[in-house]
């Protein structure tokens, strides 16, 4: 390998990779990627059987099948729409129901419904405790979040590019080995992927959208909201670092502002919705807020019962030098896709040549400025939780990890939509 710098910035010319023979290779690549991500969890499901997941949380997976359990025998009015989380004998031993005599209910209300009611609809479809079958549900959209994101992609850096930055995705654990899972764990982040898939067509150079994007962010914000409050910052913040990453380009500051805006209404929509069934539930709306605003201060600053003594700061330096880097979130991938954008940012503009196995000219161009400080606001929004309910955040370290797939996303968008690889001719190798 030869390596020279160059201060010209990539030509335009066609890539190696992105020849029209390429096409299809880069696209059955994706089709493979997606099929196996899916069949590894339909295989994982038919494993588990009619158990709890032994990865997506199995004691919010107890709580959920039990409400499902109770909406489908008692109808989804009764506690004011709100979830019976220890309904019914299933799973006696996981979950909320070990903490009420048998027989009690256990209405839950600090977290919105969303998963216990697709529980139950789940339910009246297929039969109590038909869990394998359940779990094709949120399986079913993992396949259309990676496929929606994939043909974003492939729509706007091209096929070969898509393929790169999908593969940078699905080597890491943690973008798929949750989407069989029956809580909001299941569902949360293949709406994130239906979000960055839209954002980035709607950030793509030259376009102009219309309403009904916006309306598709609301709606894809709304469901997020109605699944959990874990992802608020995530959801309303990730049009930012994209914005940040497109300056310069015609409408990004007005896209970035009104997205963000949209997003955050579609996800406070739901979370008023919530709030009103349990206002309803108790009886007045102050007596809902104090519900609420007691879980999300223990969520913060725990109760002094079970408040783990450490600080947030402490927490998020143990995330980001520990917990992610466990093999069932990001491994070592983590750490090679922060050094390749690291390189990349440094470097700001080179050229590399390669004469084996393959002559290739590899070049990148990248504006250092903006691709830092998108990195950066990534890194914040994927932290503000960690930040802000550490209490939450120290509890939950087997799934909390995973806020962390929006920078890793980005240090592999802002290498691969900047990287040019072509055939190397005979005159660029012999020129280095």
């Amino acid at each position: 390998m030869n390596g020279t710098s160059a201060t010209s910035s990539p030509q335009q010319s066609a890539s190696i990779l992105l020849q029209p023979q390429r096409h299809l290779a880069a696209r059955i690549v994706i089709a493979l990627l997606i099929l196996t991500l899916i069949g590894l969890q339909v295989r994982y499901a038919l494993w588990l059987g009619n158990r709890p997941s032994l990865i997506a949380d199995a004691f919010s997976e107890a709580n959920a099948i039990r409400a499902g359990a109770s909406y489908a025998t008692e109808g989804f009015l009764k506690h004011a729409g709100l979830p019976d989380i220890a309904y019914g004998e299933q799973f006696a031993n996981t979950g909320f129901n070990s903490r009420v005599a048998e027989g009690e209910s256990y209405v839950y209300t600090h977290y919105p419904p969303g998963s216990d009611l697709a529980m139950g609809l789940m339910t009246l479809l297929f039969g109590e405790g038909r869990i394998v079958l359940f779990r094709m549900f949120p399986i079913l959209l993992g396949l259309a979040g990676m496929s929606f994101l994939a043909w974003s992609l492939a729509r706007n850096l091209g096929d070969a590019k898509a393929a790169a930055l999908m593969l940078g995705c699905a080597i890491v654990p943690a973008f798929s080995n949750m989407m069989h899972g029956l809580h909001y764990q299941g569902y949360s982040l293949s709406l994130l992927l239906v979000e960055l898939g839209a954002l980035i067509f709607m950030f793509a150079p030259g376009r102009s959208c219309g309403v009904g994007w916006y309306v598709f962010l609301f709606l894809v914000a709304f469901l997020q909201g109605w699944l959990s409050f874990d992802y608020c910052f995530l959801v309303t913040f990730a049009p930012v670092p994209l914005a940040i990453l497109r300056l310069g380009q015609k409408g990004a500051i007005p896209h970035g502002v009104a997205s963000t805006i949209v997003l955050g209404l579609g996800f406070t929509f739901a979370h008023s919705l919530h709030l009103l069934q349990v206002a309803v539930y108790y009886g007045t709306m102050s007596a809902a807020l104090e519900d609420l605003t007691d879980s999300a201060r223990n969520r913060a600053i725990g109760r002094t019962s079970m408040k783990v003594h450490t600080t947030p700061a402490a927490l998020l330096l143990a995330y980001l030098f520990h917990h992610i880097h466990k093999w069932r979130y990001f491994g070592w991938f983590f750490r090679l896709a922060a050094a390749l954008a690291a390189a990349a940012i440094v470097t700001g503009r080179g050229r590399t040549m390669l004469n084996e196995p393959f002559p290739l000219d590899i070049r990148w161009n990248l504006n250092a400025w903006k691709s830092s400080f998108s990195v950066v606001a990534a890194l914040l929004i994927s932290s503000l939780w960690i930040l802000i309910m550490w209490q939450h955040a120290w509890y939950h370290r087997h799934f909390i990890p995973r806020h962390l797939f929006l920078v890793y996303f980005f240090f592999l968008l802002i290498v691969i939509e900047q990287i040019s690889v072509r055939r190397a001719t005979h005159e660029a190798l012999t020129e280095t």
